[in-house]
């Protein structure tokens, strides 16, 4: 009796072991999966937050909005970010940010957010006022002749804020044995995507404070000779 269970055992062993090995692999690899993609996540809002940053840590670019952004920067942002914690010659960026829920929502019911290129979206509110509503001003602005001037009749308002950055991936190379054991033959491509926002620089095409408040240029380049100028002097 006893070496029949010891034969049953065995084949008990025999079909149970290769579940319980695949099992274990599998663990371990979700289990590396998911700590890659929390590192993941910290690099691309890392490598976001420098690229924001970077689009003013000048007077030029506050002024020209002449900053770029690059899918080769913020590869190499984020290979900063996660040097030393996976490879990151496995890293990579996607053309076009992932953008799996609706930013705009979040942000304002009124506003609009618009992508301008890959690395750069736009939140813009916009709304045409006039000075003469007694709810914006009290009093109204006059001119000498107590009329609201011409320059101030309708003015195109905007605020917002321009965003950057995109879509971080990484494809888990370094797991591949283990997935094609347990029957992954693709394997897994992890996906990180992080915007951040900076200030509108004073100029910048469709993005910048003189763009999006048109009346400021107007009433700063009014020329002498125009009519609408004495409208101005009080």
């Amino acid at each position: 009796m006893r070496r029949h269970q010891r034969g049953q055992a065995m084949v008990e062993l025999a079909i149970i072991a290769p579940l319980l090995i695949v099992l274990m692999l599998a663990v371990g690899y979700f289990g590396h999966a998911v700590a890659t993609q929390q590192n993941l996540n910290a690099a691309a809002r890392s490598a976001a937050r420098k690229m924001a940053i970077e689009s003013t840590d000048s007077a030029a670019k506050r002024m020209l909005g002449n900053y770029s952004p690059s899918a080769d920067r913020l590869q190499n942002l984020g290979v900063e970010a996660l040097q030393g914690v996976v490879r990151t010659e496995q890293l990579s960026v996607r053309p076009e940010t992932l953008l799996t829920q609706n930013v705009g929502q979040y942000l304002s019911s009124k506003g609009s957010f618009e992508q301008l290129d890959p690395h750069r979206f736009l939140y813009l509110y916009s709304e045409d006022v006039s000075p003469a509503s007694p709810d914006l001003y009290f009093p109204a602005p006059a001119d000498r002749k107590g009329q609201l001037p011409n320059n101030l009749r309708s003015l195109k308002m905007g605020i917002g804020a321009v965003f950057y950055g995109g879509t971080l991936r990484y494809k888990l190379n370094e797991m591949e044995p283990i997935a094609r054991y347990i029957g992954l033959n693709a394997g897994i491509q992890l996906h990180a995507t992080s915007l951040m926002p900076a200030e509108l620089p004073l100029r910048g095409s469709r993005y910048g404070l003189l763009e999006v408040n048109p009346w400021i240029s107007d009433l700063i380049t009014e020329p002498v000779s125009s009519s609408n100028y004495l409208d101005l002097i009080d």
